[in-house]
């Protein structure tokens, strides 16, 4: 009985850490558009418009912590372009590596998308961490690179690279 309630209180804790730990990402670019020039308002609406809706799908798991314990948690799963995912990753935690004056680049081996069965706050969610810790651990001015690729089956990577400090 022990081990099934310690089991249970590790489920919570890790499905509260969980959604805890993507609401800054999620809100951090919404604080760094707030007064955009007028060429980028268009875009800056976008954007907070598809960050305030991730923020309540978080929320809304978030306050519903029971259908997260026991793994009832709906997934929205579709066809997803997956340069789209990692576009929405990527505008999610630039202003990190804005501000550590990192280089992201997008490189595809195709000219066609890559689709995968998915659902897009999740894996927006998860890519989203991925960069977020490439930017965390890579130095200032480094490089960080995702790169797209299909051999058999889509497939992304995330890599950093060291700064070469003898140019």
């Amino acid at each position: 009985m022990k081990l099934i309630k310690a089991r249970t209180n590790f489920s919570r804790f890790w499905a509260m850490n969980c959604a805890i730990h993507s609401l800054p990402s999620v809100m951090q670019p919404s604080c760094c558009c707030a007064f955009p020039n007028g060429s980028q308002t268009h875009l800056a609406a976008q954007m907070l418009q598809r960050q305030s809706a991730q923020l309540t799908r978080l929320m809304d798991d978030l306050l519903d912590v029971g259908r997260i314990t026991q793994g009832r948690v709906q997934l929205r799963c579709e066809p997803i372009d997956l340069a789209n995912v990692i576009a929405q990753a990527v505008e999610t935690i630039e202003p990190k590596p804005r501000e550590k004056q990192q280089e992201i680049s997008i490189v595809t081996s195709t000219a066609r998308a890559l689709y995968v069965h998915g659902d897009v706050l999740r894996l927006v969610q998860c890519v989203g961490n991925v960069l977020a810790n490439a930017s965390k651990y890579t130095e200032s001015h480094g490089k960080i690179r995702i790169e797209m690729r299909t051999e058999g089956s889509p497939s992304a990577w995330i890599s950093s690279a060291p700064v070469d400090r003898r140019r």
